[in-house]
């Protein structure tokens, strides 16, 4: 059975074949959990008190190789990121991935749970806000 409060997100820029990394935000709790697993088989879990979120960010972003060798073409490096940013300029990163569609529905979705605006920068120099918030009982 699927948790409605619970809103997961995977971290694919900084996983690998060796480790993943999930985020789970339960915004009825006000808490969030990083989850590590090593190899399928080794799993950490830390929780934290979610901070109070300002608005949730979806931006562009670029993975940088490690090593000068590792050559890789703009449209491979590049990737969105979902956070929730809080005391102006701090962040939770919830969620990367490649699709720019996946990301801003995972945005809309985290905005609309938390009544936040959600800051669409996928288009580097081009910034659109977005009310999400729902009135409930208005």
């Amino acid at each position: 059975m699927e948790n409605k409060s619970i809103i997961t997100g995977s971290r694919k820029a900084i996983s690998n074949l060796f480790i993943r990394h999930k985020v789970f935000i339960n915004h009825v709790d006000r808490t969030y959990i990083l989850q590590q697993t090593v190899l399928g088989l080794f799993k950490t879990e830390t929780q934290h008190r979610l901070p109070k979120p300002d608005y949730v960010l979806v931006f562009q972003s670029y993975f940088q190789p490690s090593c000068e060798a590792c050559a890789m073409d703009e449209d491979e490096r590049r990737f969105y990121q979902v956070s929730l940013v809080y005391n102006s300029n701090r962040r939770v990163i919830v969620h990367e991935t490649k699709s720019t569609i996946n990301a801003l529905e995972l945005g809309r979705q985290l905005a609309e749970q938390l009544n936040l605006k959600l800051k669409d920068v996928t288009v580097r120099g081009k910034v659109t806000w977005v009310n999400c918030s729902v009135n409930y009982g208005a």
